[in-house]
């Protein structure tokens, strides 16, 4: 059949030439409205904006963990300075180090970390502040760290900004 024709099934199907059959929608299904569309559209606007609004938290507490695990290790990298350094030069150790932002050592005019270890107290006593025992073989450090800034700028401006590890050396007699 070569003419075109039209059948009263619920697709309409129009023959336009012989074996190409061309299928029109039925009247029942066409498509999303309007009104659907906005809605949709609405919903996934609302679930992106719920995502978004979780960003800036989520960095900031990325942020503060990648500071506190450098930190870590440059604490962890002077106090086993600290632990290798013979007793009797232990007071000797008190230094400014500086660092990158991924704990290497750096220039004191290109760093991000700024690290003072001291060592405050000659002498620690155990056992209370009114009658301890002074442990003349064990040594105080306490080490400063600041971002971005030096230890003093960091302390003067905002005391928060510091972070202070205190850790103790004993005199192994080795």
């Amino acid at each position: 059949m070569n003419a075109t024709s039209l059948s009263n099934s619920p697709s309409a199907n129009i023959e336009i030439c012989s074996g190409c059959v061309l299928a029109l929608p039925v009247r029942g299904s066409r498509g999303f409205s309007l009104v659907e569309l906005v809605l949709a559209i609405g919903i996934v606007s609302f679930a992106f904006m719920a995502i978004l609004g979780m960003l800036p938290v989520s960095l900031a507490t990325f942020n503060k963990s990648i500071n506190a695990t450098v930190e870590s290790q440059i604490a962890q990298r002077l106090q086993s300075a600290a632990a290798q350094t013979p007793f009797a030069n232990i007071n000797n150790i008190a230094s400014d180090s500086y660092y990158d932002d991924e704990g290497f050592p750096a220039t004191a005019s290109d760093f991000i970390y700024h690290a003072r270890l001291t060592v405050p107290a000659p002498l620690v006593t155990v056992g209370g502040a009114s009658g301890g025992v002074v442990q003349p073989r064990v040594k105080k450090l306490e080490l400063q760290i600041a971002k971005n800034r030096t230890v003093d700028a960091a302390a003067s401006s905002s005391p928060r900004d510091v972070r202070t590890i205190t850790f103790y050396v004993a005199d192994m007699g080795l």
